[in-house]
């Protein structure tokens, strides 16, 4: 959702989940509510040059709202993923959270909330 100052103009500013900045860029979105500021493409290439979609991974997996329709998605990111993919960038397999987070004190599931 947008800051509360962006709220009114939400629509008039392009909005989108990520960019391929760099080679093998990847962003996972797992489980979030996206709002209708969301473009329907999704993710959003930096200029006409742009020679990192063909090694990126963009995916979403059990997201809801608006911006979370993913049928207008830019072919070249995963879109929609299956749960065990989805579960392979969760805290646990990912960070090896155990090893470390519980010293923190901070809660936190290992792996997808059911």
């Amino acid at each position: 959702m947008p800051d509360n100052e962006l709220y009114p103009n939400r629509l008039k500013v392009k909005t989108y989940l990520a960019r391929p900045w760099k080679p093998f860029s990847r962003a996972v979105f797992i489980n979030n509510f996206m709002g209708d500021l969301i473009q329907p493409d999704g993710y959003s290439i930096w200029g006409p040059n742009e020679t990192h979609i063909k090694n990126c991974y963009f995916a979403e997996f059990g997201s809801t709202g608006p911006g979370a329709e993913s049928q207008a998605r830019v072919k070249w990111s995963k879109s929609l993923i299956s749960k065990d993919e989805a579960t392979k960038f969760t805290v646990q397999p990912w960070l090896q959270a155990n090893t470390w987070l519980p010293a923190t004190g901070i809660p936190f599931s290992p792996g997808l909330e059911a």
